[in-house]
């Protein structure tokens, strides 16, 4: 089977992040939701279980696996690492990384990325200000350019968690925030991460 596998920290789960594995459903047999387990260049984030957690509920809604391969591992490792490791446990699936047209641009910067394009599959969105036609599609094992499904929508784990953190009682945070979020997520955050995300 053909499977995208959407990694991120996904911190937290967002409504852009339904918009895109619903997508994702049209080009792939099966989607995994891979959060990683901590960032390769020590950003902060929330922790593993909470992130996992709420990856959990959005797989819930949308008929997905969410899968932990790094938590498995309790480390985060390169890309090219966690979709070799996959390969290798699950050899009937054919593995596509999913991402955005901006990291599309950057992938020349990443670690083991020619080994990435010449073994697996590589999905990418759309982004304002990339031009993704200007790349030799002959160099990848598969390239896949996706529009941008959640082009009109100004929504973002980063924007999420600054509007937490700014100074909003619970009810404007609720109304500002509540239709960013999937339902169970934002249910989540309410009663596991209010008093995180405020710092």
């Amino acid at each position: 089977m053909t499977i995208a596998i959407y990694g991120g920290a996904f911190d937290p789960s967002t409504i852009a992040h339904r918009k895109i594995i619903s997508s994702l459903k049209d080009v792939a047999d099966e989607v995994w939701m891979m959060p990683c387990f901590s960032h390769l260049f020590d950003k902060k984030m929330s922790s593993p279980e909470h992130r996992l957690n709420m990856c959990e509920l959005v797989a819930e809604l949308e008929g997905i696996r969410v899968c932990d391969y790094e938590f498995s591992l309790k480390q985060s490792i390169t890309t090219y690492e966690s979709l070799k490791g996959l390969s290798e446990i699950y050899l009937e699936h054919d593995f596509n990384f999913v991402m955005g047209g901006d990291n599309l641009c950057n992938l020349p910067k990443w670690d083991k990325h020619e080994q990435l394009i010449a073994e697996f599959g590589i999905i990418a969105f759309e982004r304002d200000g990339y031009d993704l036609t200007l790349f030799d599609s002959s160099k990848f094992k598969k390239l896949e350019i996706l529009s941008n499904p959640y082009k009109d929508l100004n929504i973002s784990s980063t924007e999420v968690r600054r509007l937490y953190a700014e100074e909003y009682t619970l009810e404007t945070v609720s109304k500002k925030i509540r239709n960013m979020l999937p339902e169970p997520v934002f249910d989540y955050i309410q009663k596991h991460l209010y008093d995180l995300y405020r710092v």
